[in-house]
């Protein structure tokens, strides 16, 4: 008799840093990160430009997460006016007329938050960024 794989629910892991980033983009191709609300996006949006990468930032709603003043005004920023699966092919669609074909896609994770728990890890929030991070690939497939 064979017994069935065990299950349990995901959770986030920490990965240690990596030794070196590095890869290069296409001519004309540009970086998109996914802001978290925090100063790490702005963080990584400069150090990427400085490499010479063009990157633009794509925001959310602030109602799930907060207007982020750590972005340097020469980075490009898209904020999504919600989180319809529609609105976010708009976006990404604009991000790839105005500034380049999206070669490289990084989502932030913003600090995962123990409101609004129930008996899943993730938070209703945390749910729907999580959800854009695979409509976001599908859409720039």
């Amino acid at each position: 008799s064979s017994s069935a794989p065990k299950r349990s629910v995901a959770s986030l892991v920490r990965i240690p840093r990596p030794d070196h980033l590095d890869f290069k983009m296409a001519e004309g191709e540009i970086c998109l990160i996914q802001d978290d609300g925090t100063e790490v996006t702005g963080k990584l949006a400069d150090k990427l430009s400085l490499r010479g990468i063009r990157t633009v930032v794509m925001s959310f709603p602030v109602d799930l997460v907060p207007e982020n003043g750590s972005i340097s005004r020469e980075i490009p920023k898209l904020t999504l006016a919600d989180m319809e699966e529609e609105t976010l092919a708009a976006a990404l669609a604009e991000a790839q007329e105005k500034y380049g074909k999206i070669g490289g896609f990084i989502h932030v994770y913003p600090k995962a938050s123990k409101e609004n728990m129930t008996d899943v890890v993730f938070s209703k929030t945390e749910r729907a960024l999580l959800q854009h991070v695979f409509l976001s690939a599908k859409h720039i497939k």
